[in-house]
Order: C-alpha cells, then sequence, then structure tokens
C-alpha cells in the first residue's frame, strides 16, 4: 500500500515520486515535499500529503512499519508490556492515517470548489464573449453616435452653466 502507483507516479513519495517511497524494510527513501497546485492569482492549494504520510511520523515517532515489526517481536515473546506499548503506537499511526485521510478529503473538496468556480468564470466569459461578437454593428455605432451626441450637449450645458452668474444677469 505504501508503494501504490497512479499514473506512473507513488502516491507517498513526495516529490521525489518516480521511485519506490518504502523499501522492503519500511524505510522512505522519498521526500517529504508535496504538491502544491496554482489556481489563479497566485493562489496555490496543496494537493496531496507530505511524502512517507501517513506511513512515517512527521514528529519523529515510529513509523508503521517498525510499530508493526515491534509488535510481532513482542506477540512473539509474549511480552504483554511491550505489546501494549506497540499497540498505543499502533492507534497512533491508526489516527495518522485517519487524519490523512480527512486532510486529503478537504483538499479535494477546495480543489473542487476551486475548480468549480473556474468553471463558472468561464462560462460567464463566454457567454459575454459570445454576446458581443453577436452585437449588430449598426446599431452599436448608432447608439455610440447618440451617446456621444448626448455627451456634447451635456458638455455644452456645463460650460453655460459656468458662465452664468450674477454680474452677467445685472448687466
Amino acid at each position: 500500500l505504501s508503494n501504490t502507483k497512479v499514473n506512473g507516479r507513488y502516491l507517498f513519495g513526495g516529490l521525489a515520486n518516480a521511485a519506490q517511497p518504502f523499501d522492503a524494510a519500511g524505510v522512505h527513501s522519498g521526500d517529504t515535499g508535496q504538491f502544491i497546485v496554482p489556481v489563479a492569482g497566485g493562489v496555490t492549494l496543496e494537493a496531496s500529503l507530505p511524502g512517507g504520510e501517513p506511513f512515517t511520523d512527521p514528529l519523529g515517532g515510529p513509523s508503521v512499519f517498525t510499530t508493526l515489526d515491534n509488535l510481532e517481536t513482542a506477540l512473539r515473546a509474549d511480552n504483554g508490556t511491550a505489546v501494549r506499548a506497540e499497540i498505543d503506537n499502533l492507534i497512533n499511526a491508526t489516527d495518522r492515517v485517519a487524519d490523512g485521510r480527512q486532510a486529503i478529503g478537504h483538499q479535494f473538496e477546495r480543489i473542487s470548489n476551486v475548480t468549480s468556480a473556474l468553471e463558472r468564470a468561464e462560462l460567464a466569459a463566454n457567454a459575454t464573449l459570445a454576446n458581443e461578437r453577436d452585437t449588430d454593428l449598426a446599431s452599436a455605432v448608432l447608439s455610440l453616435q447618440q451617446s456621444e451626441t448626448g455627451l456634447r450637449m451635456a458638455l455644452a450645458m456645463a460650460s453655460r452653466i459656468g458662465e452664468l452668474n450674477l454680474a452677467n444677469f445685472v448687466g
């Protein structure tokens, strides 16, 4: 599971995902990088967990593989104290897996929301572009000329109002 490959890349290898991230002993040989996806205007989203997680403990605790190996050794030795300690480590590992699943779910949801927003923006832009392309050129020119005439009349009236003052009425 820790060496799962999708589309030619290992899921838990971080940014060094072309080679298997875990060897037979469970040692992580990838990096801890995360894929960062640019979405728009300098905004980015994390699209993966750090490499090695959730199989390795980012806080330096034992990996899932070390915990399972230690649990097997403790069970074979019939060492109850060690079994309890490894069960606690296994619970911590299970919590890391659950946290990782939740983090990926949140990341997927954020990326889906951004994708939906971008699709809606693209549809709106395409509708506006289509509307502009379908504009009747003759009516657009006529409307522009009418607006220009109205602007000239408004400017002429504004300049006349500026000339009106009490001295012009008296004299």
